[in-house]
């Protein structure tokens, strides 16, 4: 881990990757947020379920999650800015924000409904990918669902195909973008093909795996472009 980098984490949370690092630099106002859950998986939650929302950042997702579910949601998050803003700003009395680690909960066994990761494992590399959704697997209920939302590769924009080339060089996974946030914010961000997030859930354990891809309009992380971006919603299931 660089060493400017290790100065500002608390010491508590010192043992993570390079990219799970960058995100500790974040603040709330910075962090992207505009991927969401499709609604063919939205539709499968249940009043007063039981949700893990990992990877929360300020708690978009939780507290649309409680508003328009009523379900229960716990937010987790490695930023504690990220995890005080979100309390400061919550609307509902059924979301709690807790520092946390997901690939490391401090969290039951069987113990979630579901279990949802909006634009989270995109920004790790491959090893805290498969992490994040093992502990996702054992926090689940039997019959529990994770779904996960991350941004699909676009192949359409000559720009984006000349932008996945050339960082390919230097992260070695092809769909990986280098960004530059600001002057000193570094982030390596991943798109993904559909066929990738549906065998990452089954690696996982999970079955019954579905998909959907949709789009969002936004601004890139960098660039302030808003445009639409292709994404993909993949769940599954426990057994």
């Amino acid at each position: 881990m660089n060493k400017e980098i290790a100065k500002e984490i608390p010491h508590d949370l010192k043992f993570y990757t390079p990219r799970e690092a960058m995100w500790l630099k974040f603040e709330a106002h910075e962090t992207p947020a505009t991927l969401r859950l499709a609604d063919n998986y939205l539709n499968l939650l249940r009043p007063n379920d039981k949700v893990l929302d990992v990877g929360c950042a300020f708690g978009r997702v939780a507290n649309f999650l409680a508003r328009e579910k009523n379900v229960e949601v716990v937010g987790v998050d490695i930023n504690r800015t990220e995890i005080r803003h979100a309390e400061k700003i919550k609307t509902s009395e059924k979301v709690k924000f807790k520092v946390m680690d997901g690939t490391q909960l401090e969290c039951s066994e069987n113990s979630f409904d579901a279990v949802v990761m909006a634009g989270v494992i995109g920004g790790v590399e491959v090893g805290v990918r498969k992490d994040l959704l093992k502990e996702a697997f054992r926090v689940l209920k039997s019959g529990g669902t994770v779904a996960v939302a991350e941004y699909g590769i676009n192949l359409n924009d000559s720009e984006r195909r000349e932008k996945y080339k050339a960082d390919f060089e230097k992260t070695g996974e092809w769909g990986s973008k280098i960004i530059l946030v600001g002057k000193k914010k570094l982030l390596i961000v991943k798109h993904f093909a559909g066929k990738e997030l549906r065998n990452l859930l089954s690696g996982a354990g999970f079955i019954s795996i579905a998909i959907r891809k949709h789009s969002t309009e936004s601004a890139g992380i960098g660039d302030g472009k808003v445009e639409k971006r292709p994404q993909y919603t993949v769940w599954g299931v426990k057994p």
